[in-house]
């Protein structure tokens, strides 16, 4: 269980490196071989939580602990029958509520938790507990019904709370910010990460990309391919906050389109590059000086990836061209989104004309 602990945790880094130093009384033990998971560890053990939404998804359910003294997520303790975090977490989940009818929701459809929480328990006097900590993996699910069986040795009452009345619990309200990004942003992240099966040592790209709510997911997914040297921004299509978070992450190059006729501004940013180069272009920036940029390193530029038709077109119009071309508009998989877009723009020149 510690090394399924220790994996789990790995893998939520990946989603949230910045809690890193947050959680290193926990990594920290891992490679002492302790047992975190058995609750007779007095320094600290891990436990597990749910959060459970309503099936509207409007509401929490909360529990009023015994022991405690509060309302809480329905959770608890390891057992050694546990084949996972996730199953003891399912296992107390439906002790504690009688909820049978639950699905999980999670970030990478690996059960992930959404949150991991280290926080400080009082002695327990009737138990013979000491004051410890509780490593506390907190995964989400929502409930098909609200239908509620307490167990009464642990719980005395539940209620289920409307989001907006979720008041007092600071844990509670970082993670309604990580449930955000699950419900909007789970299938763009998925997607991205699901493409990431291997990383080419000796790959490096340059990105000429729109900044939008999906680029830092397809940029993590490309980053796990091979290094990103740098990004162009398009500059009509750049959202602040992405920005942002990009740049904290990746070189933002100071280039334009038009910048990008002479060849000596590009140059610099391969020239230093151990790698070999991918280009991936949205519109033919590279295009007036790609045969330019082979000449020059010939064993770096590997070839283009074009986004647009546009910008397809702009490289087939050069005399020669010098380099591997792939297209992503006249991509098969470009197929469906062709006929819905047409089919788009026949519904909506009907509707003017009615």
């Amino acid at each position: 269980m510690n090394q399924n602990a220790q994996e789990i945790i790995e893998e939520y880094l990946n989603f949230f490196p910045k809690e890193q130093r947050r959680l290193t009384g926990i990594t920290e033990r891992f490679p002492l071989g302790e047992s975190i998971v058995s609750r007779t560890d007095f320094i600290g053990h891990i436990t597990v939580s749910a959060l459970v939404f309503s099936p509207d998804k409007k509401n929490v359910l909360l529990i009023y602990h015994k022991q405690l003294q509060k309302f809480l997520q329905p959770g608890g303790h390891i057992e050694k029958f546990d084949a996972s975090l996730f199953d003891a977490c399912y296992r107390e989940l439906r002790e504690e509520t009688g909820l049978q009818d639950i699905k999980s929701l999670d970030l990478t459809g690996r059960q992930i938790p959404i949150d991991i929480d280290i926080h400080s328990i009082p002695a327990n006097k009737k138990k013979n507990e000491p004051e410890h900590f509780h490593y506390d993996f907190c995964f989400v699910f929502v409930a098909q019904s609200t239908e509620i069986q307490i167990q009464k040795e642990e719980v005395t009452d539940y209620k289920w709370t409307p989001l907006g009345e979720v008041t007092g619990n600071e844990r509670l309200s970082n993670i309604f910010q990580k449930v955000n990004l699950l419900f909007d942003q789970k299938k763009p992240m998925i997607f991205f990460r699901s493409i990431i099966e291997r990383p080419y040592q000796d790959v490096s790209f340059l990105v000429v990309t729109h900044l939008l709510k999906d680029r830092p997911f397809f940029l993590e997914a490309l980053s796990s391919l091979g290094n990103i040297e740098g990004i162009i921004p398009k500059p009509n299509s750049i959202n602040k906050e992405v920005l942002k978070a990009i740049s904290d992450r990746f070189p933002i190059l100071p280039l334009t389109k038009a910048s990008l006729y002479d060849v000596n501004m590009l140059s610099p940013y391969i020239e230093k590059s151990k790698n070999r180069i991918v280009l991936l272009d949205i519109g033919g920036y590279f295009a007036p000086i790609i045969n330019e940029l082979k000449e020059q390193f010939p064993e770096k530029i590997i070839g283009v990836v074009e986004d647009t038709e546009n910008g397809y077109q702009k490289y087939v119009a050069l005399s020669s061209l010098n380099v591997p071309l792939f297209s992503v508009a006249r991509s098969v998989l470009k197929e469906n989104e062709d006929f819905l877009v047409g089919e788009s723009v026949v519904f909506s020149t009907d509707a003017v004309l009615r």
